[in-house]
C-alpha cells in the first residue's frame, strides 16, 4: 500500500505514529468542531457524547475510518470503525 511516495509498512505503533507526525498530508489529524458538529452530535443517536463528537467529524472529513480504542460505542455508526490495531493491519498487509 502507497500513502503519496511513501511506504506504509509500519513494523510497530511507533513507527506509524513516527511516519504520521512526518508526513501529515497522509493522516487528516484535526477536524474543525463548530456548532454544526455538535448539534449533529446531539442528534446523533450515539449514547456518549465525545463519542458522538467523533463519529460526526469523522462522517465530515470523509474518513475511511474511525480509529478509536472503543469501537463498541460506534455500533450505530455508518462508518467503519477499528481499533488502533485493526487500522495499523489495514494499511499494513502482510509481505506476499
Amino acid at each position: 500500500m502507497e500513502c503519496g511516495s511513501q511506504s506504509c509498512r509500519f513494523g510497530s505503533f511507533e513507527q506509524a505514529a513516527g511516519f504520521f507526525c512526518e508526513n501529515p498530508a497522509a493522516f487528516p489529524l484535526t477536524v474543525a468542531c463548530d456548532s454544526q458538529i455538535i448539534n449533529q452530535a446531539i442528534d446523533s443517536g450515539l449514547d456518549d457524547f465525545e463519542d458522538a463528537i467523533q463519529f460526526v467529524c469523522a462522517v465530515r472529513s470523509r474518513s475511511a475510518y474511525l480509529v478509536t480504542r472503543n469501537p463498541g460505542h460506534f455500533r450505530k455508526a455508518d462508518i467503519v470503525v477499528v481499533s488502533p490495531a485493526e487500522f495499523l493491519a489495514a494499511i499494513n498487509p502482510p509481505a506476499a
